[in-house]
C-alpha cells in the first residue's frame, strides 16, 4: 500500500472510529445432549427464549411480573441490562424509542431447509455468543444461565444437555473460557475481535439467515448496498449508545452519500418465510427476509472494518436471535 493509500485508509477508519469501537467477545458454546433435542429449523429463536427463562429463573424476585418496567427491583436486578434494556427518561440518543437492543447475539445454524433439526442424545452441538459492550463483564451469569437452560431441557420435549465447555470464537486452540470438566470459568481468555482496515474495491456478501431490513415502512427486497449500510451503521450505533461508550460522533449522512456510490453488480436471491413461536404473545409470528449471495463494486474500504464487526452483530430486525446473519465471504 502506498503512503497516500495509507493516509486514506486512517482518515477513513477515523470517519469511521465511533461504530468501531464496540467490544465484541464472540464466544462458542460446547454441548453435550443428555437427550433427544428437538429443534425447529430456525433454532436460534428457541436458544433464546431459553436463555432468557434460565435467566428469569437465576436472578428475579418477581418473576409473576410480565414486564421488567417499574419493578422495584429492576435497577439493582441483572435481569433488565441483559435481556429486557430500556432507555431511562430523557436518555441522549434515544428520543422515538424507549426499548434498546440486547448486548448479546445467540445463533445456532440452520440446517438447510429442513422443518426440524434433531440432536440425539450423546451428541455435541454448538452454538455462537455474541456479547456486546457492558455484557462482557456479565460473563459469569452468561455461562451460569447456560447450564441452567442445559438442566430446564430445550425445545420440543424439554431434551436436556449438559454445557461442556465455553471458548473464544477467535481462537478455537486457545485456553477455555470455562470448562466443565474442573468447573473453572477463566475470563482473561475472552478475545475482542479487532476490526481492521484495508482497501477493497470488490466484496461478496453472504446473507446467510432470513434478514429482515425495513425502510420507508416496507421490506428492503434487494441488498443495495446503502440499505445495508444504513442497517449496519444503525444496528452499531445503537449497540454503542445502550451498552458502549454512548451515541457515536458519526456523520451518518456523509457515510450514506459514500455507500450511495458502491454499485450491486450480482444478487442471487433465496427468499424465505417461516414462523415463530412467542413464549410472551402465546402465539406463532410469521416472519420474513432474504437470503443469499450479493456482489458489490466500488470503494468499500472505509466500509470494511465495519461490516466485519457486523458480522458478529448481525443486522436488521430480530438480529439478537441469529437472524440478519451474513457473512463477507469475499474481499479483494
Amino acid at each position: 500500500m502506498t503512503i497516500d493509500a495509507t493516509a486514506a485508509a486512517l482518515d477513513a477508519r477515523a470517519e469511521h472510529a465511533g461504530l468501531l469501537d464496540l467490544a465484541i467477545a464472540p464466544l462458542v458454546v460446547d454441548a453435550l445432549a443428555l437427550d433427544l433435542v428437538s429443534l425447529p429449523q430456525h433454532p436460534s429463536s428457541t436458544l433464546r427464549g431459553a436463555f432468557g427463562s434460565a435467566l428469569k429463573d437465576l436472578v428475579c424476585v418477581h418473576r409473576e411480573r410480565p414486564e421488567c418496567v417499574g419493578c422495584p427491583h429492576g435497577p439493582s436486578c441483572s435481569f433488565p441490562p441483559l435481556f429486557s434494556p430500556h432507555a431511562d427518561p430523557g436518555q441522549p440518543g434515544t428520543r422515538g424509542f424507549e426499548e434498546l437492543p440486547r448486548p448479546f447475539v445467540l445463533r445456532l445454524a440452520p440446517e438447510g431447509h429442513s422443518d426440524s433439526i434433531s440432536i440425539p442424545a450423546g451428541s455435541h452441538f454448538t452454538w455462537q455468543c455474541v456479547l456486546v459492550g457492558s455484557a462482557i463483564q456479565r460473563l459469569p451469569l452468561v455461562v451460569l444461565a447456560f447450564r441452567q437452560m442445559g438442566e430446564a431441557g430445550l425445545g420440543r420435549g424439554r431434551g436436556r444437555f449438559q454445557v461442556r465447555g465455553v471458548r473464544t470464537a477467535l481462537d478455537p486452540v486457545g485456553p477455555a473460557v470455562f470448562s466443565a470438566a474442573d468447573g473453572t470459568l477463566h475470563p482473561e481468555a475472552v478475545k475482542l475481535y479487532d476490526p481492521q482496515q484495508a482497501s477493497c474495491q470488490r466484496l461478496t456478501l453472504r446473507f446467510v439467515t432470513p434478514t429482515q431490513i425495513r425502510q420507508g415502512g416496507r421490506d428492503v427486497a434487494v441488498p443495495e448496498f446503502r440499505a445495508i449500510w444504513h442497517a449496519v451503521q444503525l444496528r452499531l450505533s445503537t449497540l454503542r449508545l445502550a451498552h458502549g461508550a454512548g451515541r457515536p460522533a458519526v456523520d451518518f449522512r456523509g457515510l450514506l452519500d459514500q455507500a450511495e456510490r458502491v454499485r450491486l453488480t450480482g444478487w442471487k436471491t433465496q427468499g424465505r418465510h417461516w414462523e415463530r413461536f412467542s413464549q410472551r404473545q402465546g402465539r406463532r409470528i410469521p416472519m420474513a427476509g432474504f437470503c443469499g449471495v450479493a456482489h458489490y463494486e466500488g470503494d468499500l474500504g472505509p466500509f470494511l472494518p465495519a461490516l466485519r464487526l457486523a458480522e458478529w452483530t448481525g443486522i436488521g430486525n430480530n438480529a439478537t436471535f441469529g437472524q440478519g446473519w451474513f457473512c463477507v465471504e469475499q474481499a479483494d
